[in-house]
Order: C-alpha cells, then sequence, then structure tokens
C-alpha cells in the first residue's frame, strides 16, 4: 500500500512504534499560533516573576494535533492519566504544563521573551 503525504515527516533511527497516521485534507488546515503573550510580565527579580503553568488556545482543537513548542523544543503530551508527558489536554482550549513548580518556564529578565507555539487542526 502506498501512502501520499503532503506534510513534513521525520522519523530518523528512533525507537517508537506507529500505531495511527492521520492525514488531513486542505479543509482540515493546520494553524500555528504565537502564545508567547501568555508568559507572566518580569516582575523584577526570578523570586517575583510569576510562571507559566496554564495555556489558553485561542481556538478549540481537534483531538490528537496538539503540537506545544517552548523555545525551540517540541513537548510531549501526557497520553495516559499519571504517564509520562510535559502537558496535560485539560480540554479542547486549555492546556496545563505538568512539570512541578520550580521547573516551570518564566521570563527570566526584563528582555528576556520566550517563544510558545501551537500548532494544530481547528475543531
Amino acid at each position: 500500500m502506498s501512502v501520499v503525504y503532503p506534510g513534513l515527516v521525520n522519523v530518523d533511527n528512533s525507537p517508537i512504534t506507529v500505531t495511527t497516521i492521520n492525514v488531513y485534507d486542505d479543509n482540515q488546515r493546520t494553524h500555528t499560533y504565537d502564545l508567547s503573550d501568555q508568559f507572566p510580565a518580569w516582575g523584577g527579580s526570578l523570586e517575583l516573576t510569576d510562571s507559566l503553568q496554564v495555556i489558553t488556545l485561542p481556538s478549540p482543537a481537534r483531538v490528537n494535533t496538539l503540537i506545544i513548542v517552548l523555545d525551540g523544543l517540541t513537548l510531549s503530551p501526557q497520553l495516559i492519566p499519571g504517564g509520562d508527558g510535559d502537558y496535560i489536554i485539560t480540554n479542547s482550549t486549555t492546556v496545563t504544563l505538568n512539570w512541578g513548580a520550580d521547573q516551570l518556564p518564566k521570563r527570566h529578565g526584563l528582555n528576556d521573551t520566550p517563544v510558545l507555539l501551537a500548532r494544530y487542526t481547528l475543531a
């Protein structure tokens, strides 16, 4: 069987098992949103600066299409309750980072510009 996939696929010598590959047509276009403005403002010091824990998506995401990227690092979703993962999908518009309070991302200075991107297909 031959499958034509019009997007980017890169699996290079990785120990993974793929059970489902979803291919979406042009009517189900994937959108990318810059959510960097959701980082709390610099508070004058690290101790006074709030961390980002909850991410609000601008529109509902289709199930299993969400990709969160923080400063160029693709985060992993928690697929089973209590399992490994960087974030928990609370509902179609809310994501909660699954890290300890001392590990949550925050601004590290007045000029720090952390980048938070969300890429998904609209529900």
